[in-house]
């Protein structure tokens, strides 16, 4: 996988579930641990969808999720985001 075909992956990753930040969270998380080279690219990309850290601190107020008590964030990725190229 080239690093161009990784950011289209992850691009389509962050609009899961409707632009649930939390489930985009899950699947990058994932998609990092299984493609290491591709780390800083999901965690750069991360932050500029959404505007927070792929991983969160144990302690933070950041997430939503099982474990990580929170608002969950959805966005509208139709208006919000560049197309992909």
């Amino acid at each position: 996988m080239t690093r161009d075909e990784a950011e289209r992956v992850l691009r389509i990753m962050a609009e899961a579930d409707g632009g649930c930040e939390v489930c985009a969270r899950d699947l990058f998380t994932k998609f990092v641990a299984s493609f290491p080279e591709y780390r800083d690219l999901g965690e750069r990309l991360f932050y500029e969808i959404f505007g927070s850290e792929l991983y969160i601190r144990e302690g933070s107020t950041e997430g939503g999720h099982r474990h990580h008590p929170g608002p969950i964030v959805m966005y509208n990725f139709s208006e919000e985001l560049a197309p992909m190229r």
